[in-house]
């Protein structure tokens, strides 16, 4: 086995739309994408990291692809650490966004076309023999954030009993001399540390993770985060500022050097990768007439907020999303969204299980359970994002299952680069575990 690492700075340039909704002032520190290559002698494949939010589907494939072309590498996992205070460049509310960021856009999306291939051919050029070691070792930056009321209404706020991935996965590449080249780790937690407490651009807990292994470990080591299946986990505490951001990252980082130090050499020199793409079914869509008085009545708040000199960027962002849906409702078209997996594995001793799309911590709980392989990790966010994809259980609570979950007359439900308010159906769940099951088979 054969492994090469490079990094790249990719902070965008100032004014861009943060997840808050604002535009960043200034920079706290650089954002990165670092990438991974590993070869076995007859396959390569680029597991590339980034402090970003995500991609979209269409976006992600133009980029891997290009990376392809410029490398020959035909395997490209591209992960974001959804990172909030990033640029804000998925597909959700796509006309309100573009407006925003239309002068921004294109000058950060010329770096990312001509930099991730730059930075996958320097990592390729620079492969040296390693050894493969996996670890895990117990940690939580964050809590469940679906807290239901006494109606059984769910909301986002700290849930002490809900489910989280209460650990960090690693993979080590180590020289041939008894040196790490590389530590890739994955942690299931939204990087909203940050979030709106600033108007800094900042990889948040992931970013000052990598900097705490960076002083540890050396300078010649690649530390590269995969965010894990954290849809439903904020890291601790929301809107916490830079010097909690930095104290969850430490507190990361340092369970990242007891899993190297407890790390297994992986027996296995064979790399096999698999795709899925799946169209995920959703519910019936609302009626035109539903569609039409809820986009009234926002608008008439939109127009109530800008006489009152107050912005109203949220319910800007509403209408566009309504009047999205009318025209779906209207041409009779009943959303499909795509879902991507990948998973990348050495025979029956480790894998890399890649979920696009923002999944509930539940579908990395169950892989990890079930996938027959010795070390498992798990990242989202992988490959681009279309919508959050909750469990059935969640599914089923309709117009009770909150932002991530929430059903029709919610404008801010599940779904990402289709319009809100489109919903899936519950059976969604079981589509994607028989998919991964087939993919390991």
């Amino acid at each position: 086995m054969k492994a090469g690492t490079a990094e790249l700075d990719i902070t965008p340039p100032l004014g861009c739309i943060m997840v808050p909704f604002a535009p960043c002032t200034g920079v706290h520190d650089p954002l990165m994408a670092r990438a991974l290559v590993l070869d076995d002698g007859r396959t390569k494949v680029a597991i590339i990291a980034m402090d970003h939010v995500c991609f979209t589907h269409a976006l992600s494939a133009e980029l891997t692809d290009a990376v392809t072309a410029a490398t020959g590498i035909g395997h490209v996992l591209l992960c974001c650490s959804h990172s909030h205070n990033t640029p804000f460049d998925i597909g959700i509310s796509t006309p309100y966004i573009d407006r925003q960021h239309a002068h921004l856009r294109p000058i950060w999306r010329k770096r990312w076309r001509e930099g991730l291939p730059r930075l996958v051919a320097e990592a390729a050029r620079k492969i040296e023999p390693v050894t493969l070691k996996a670890g895990r070792a117990p940690v939580q930056v964050g809590f469940n954030r679906r807290l239901a009321d006494e109606t059984g209404q769910v909301h986002m706020d700290v849930n002490p009993d809900g489910p989280v991935v209460p650990w960090v996965d690693v993979l080590i590449a180590e020289r041939t001399d008894g040196t790490p080249a590389a530590a890739v780790f994955e942690h299931a937690a939204h990087p909203v540390i940050v979030h709106g407490a600033s108007s800094l651009l900042s990889a948040d807990f992931p970013g000052a993770a990598v900097e705490f292994l960076r002083a540890k470990l050396g300078d010649d080591v690649t530390a590269m985060f995969l965010q894990g299946c954290g849809a439903n986990i904020n890291a601790h505490p929301l809107l916490g500022g830079h010097d909690k951001a930095i104290e969850a990252g430490e507190k990361l980082a340092r369970a990242v050097l007891e899993a190297i130090t407890s790390a297994e050499v992986i027996q296995a020199d064979e790399l096999k990768i698999v795709d899925r793409w799946l169209n995920l079914p959703t519910q019936p869509l609302p009626s035109i007439a539903e569609v039409e008085k809820m986009l009234a009545d926002t608008e008439a708040a939109l127009a109530a907020k800008r006489a009152a000199g107050e912005g109203g960027g949220m319910e800007e962002m509403q209408v566009d999303n309504l009047r999205a849906v009318r025209d779906l409702v209207a041409a009779g078209v009943q959303p499909t969204p795509q879902f991507g997996m990948k998973l990348i594995s050495l025979g029956d001793q480790w894998c890399l299980l890649g979920f696009a799309s923002e999944i509930f911590c539940d579908y990395q709980l169950w892989a990890d359970k079930h996938a027959p392989f010795a070390h498992k990790m798990v990242t989202s966010c992988a490959n681009g994002i279309e919508c959050y994809v909750p469990t059935a259980a969640d599914l089923a609570l309709g117009v009770k299952g909150g932002y991530e979950a929430g059903a029709w007359p919610s404008t801010w439900s599940c779904c990402v680069s289709w319009p809100q308010g489109v919903q899936y159906e519950p059976a969604v769940e079981q589509i994607i575990h028989d998919a991964a099951e087939e993919m390991w088979a």
